[in-house]
């Protein structure tokens, strides 16, 4: 007998270890089950389902990434967005959700409301935007782009210029916000 957070965990980390290296639709109950030593049941008992399991893989990768992201935001907000593109974590839960909204998960489970509302005044503070709608704009964008490069940097094949050039693109833009700020007037 496994105490059950002690099978969640192994669960979650075998399951996140076999997404890395093999396709999605492969990653099976059994081939988990075989990878932590537990009973399949035991998996269906923890999450319900291989989508529940896949749903919980994915915030579990929102929050190792976000929270490797906030230590560097405190540092240079554009080195944290280049490690975010970046991360493993980020870029495999991208993926995942991706593929797991094409199989019929409904969307609004990947929403993480208070994990935006918690960056939203550092986000703030950093790109020196007072009004939180334009800085709520700016922030949906960045994840937009840093979730779809994830997701389609290698069906472009992006060169590391490429990606240098588009970051450059996007710091230049960020410095700009507090002009983009006194001339759009948002109310």
């Amino acid at each position: 007998m496994v105490p059950a957070a002690q099978a969640q965990e192994r669960i979650v980390d075998a399951t996140i270890e076999l997404l890395r290296s093999t396709p999605f639709k492969d990653v099976t109950s059994k081939k988990i089950a075989d990878a932590t030593g537990l009973a399949v049941p035991t998996i269906h008992r923890n999450f319900g389902s291989m989508n529940g399991l896949f749903t919980h893989v994915a915030m579990v990768l929102l929050l190792r990434a976000s929270d490797r992201g906030a230590e560097l935001a405190l540092l240079d907000p554009e080195v944290a967005l280049r490690a975010r593109m970046f991360d493993s974590d980020f870029m495999l839960r991208a993926k995942l959700v991706a593929w797991l909204i094409g199989e019929g998960v409904e969307p609004s489970l990947f929403h993480t409301p208070s994990m935006r509302s918690d960056v939203m005044p550092l986000f703030q503070e950093h790109i020196h935007i007072k009004d939180e709608r334009i800085a709520s704009a700016w922030l949906s964008l960045m994840l937009l782009i840093a979730e779809g490069y994830a997701i389609f940097a290698e069906a472009h094949k992006f060169t590391e210029q490429e990606t240098t050039d588009g970051l450059a693109l996007l710091a230049e833009l960020r410095s700009r916000m507090p002009q983009v700020e006194k001339d759009i007037h948002w109310d």
